[in-house]
């Protein structure tokens, strides 16, 4: 009894952690003190999973494992490691959502549609095959999947025969939706195309200035343009007038303006970051106002308020008709 003892109390007890990613896993092992055991990649496949459990389990009786994401690319490994009588812990990383948030756009969503959700928690043969395809060989690929009708009624009583049928089902739609998404996309970027060429012939002509920059720089001037009454105040209006920031040791400082529409600012810095990158003229004042001395957060500063000048002067302007020359037919 007291050799059963005291070969229990020798036993190292040990528990993994696991981050998990699209194509590989990163596991890690401390044991039961907190002691770091040990770390090693492992390929997200079913080889991969077996490989990682038998390597936790020659540090240790393994306890538990955190898994990160396990709805989404930690599923197919949380189910497995379920299945081995495993005990598992989701633990997920603070913020994750909001980094992957700075940027969205419809069709951005279209292409992601496929890829993301039911996809990467498929089951294992399922998602291996899918998960190394590129964007639009996935969607149609995954518009050929075709679930057994068998599996689906439930008629073959197999559990993972049936959870696959449901995934391919839902892959299949996803699909669809993303091949209607993605041509009402292209249809609507066609009007829209036409209808800003139409607009601002002048504007889109414009070096950096594509489509998309001018129709924001048409929204930003609306309909009642007469109201910016000159460039200093179309300046104001995308919040790249400069505002003094001098005090009482500095003067004729100026920082950058965090008032006006946000969204023709930002239009502005595209068009700065485009035209610091090919085009000539501002490549040549880039250099000679760094030589003076300019950081070049003070050079995107002074461009952005030139480029302004230059979107103003290129604005389509109303064209307003002497009411002598084009009278008015007459109700008598």
């Amino acid at each position: 009894m007291t050799t059963q003892l005291a070969a229990e109390s020798t036993v190292i007890r040990v528990i993994g952690g696991v981050d998990t990613h699209k194509h590989t896993h990163y596991a890690a092992v401390v044991d039961d003190h907190g002691r770091f055991l040990g770390h090693r990649e492992f390929p997200a496949n079913d080889r991969g999973y077996q490989q990682l459990l038998a390597w936790l389990q020659g540090h240790g009786a393994v306890v538990a494992i955190g898994v990160e994401s396990t709805g989404s690319f930690g599923a197919t490994l949380t189910r497995f490691l379920t299945a081995q009588a495993v005990r598992v812990v989701e633990v997920n990383r603070a913020n994750r959502l909001a980094r992957r948030m700075d940027g969205k756009s419809d069709r951005l969503d279209a292409e992601q549609i496929a890829r993301a959700g039911v996809m990467i928690g498929a089951p294992s043969p399922l998602r291996d095959e899918l998960v190394v395809l590129t964007k639009k060989t996935l969607v149609n690929r995954c518009l050929r999947l075709r679930p057994e009708s068998d599996d689906l009624l439930g008629l073959t009583a197999h559990p993972v025969r049936m959870l696959i049928a449901g995934v391919k089902l839902a892959l299949r739609d996803l699909a669809r939706r993303w091949k209607q998404l993605d041509a009402e996309i292209k249809a609507l970027n066609k009007q829209i195309d036409a209808l800003v060429r139409v607009a601002a012939p002048e504007l889109v002509e414009l070096h950096g200035v594509g489509v998309e920059i001018a129709g924001q720089f048409l929204v930003t001037a609306g309909d009642n343009p007469e109201r910016i009454h000159s460039e200093a105040a179309f300046a104001k209006l995308c919040g790249v007038a400069p505002q003094p920031a001098s005090s009482g040791r500095t003067s004729g400082r100026h920082r950058l303006s965090r008032g006006g529409d946000r969204a023709a600012n930002s239009a502005l810095y595209i068009i700065t970051i485009v035209r610091m990158r090919r085009h000539q003229p501002t490549l040549d004042y880039i250099q000679r106002r760094t030589a003076e001395g300019l950081s070049k957060r003070e050079i995107i500063r002074c461009l952005k308020r030139y480029i302004a000048r230059e979107i103003y002067t290129n604005l389509p302007r109303p064209t307003h008709q002497d009411p002598a020359q084009n009278p008015l037919p007459s109700t008598a």
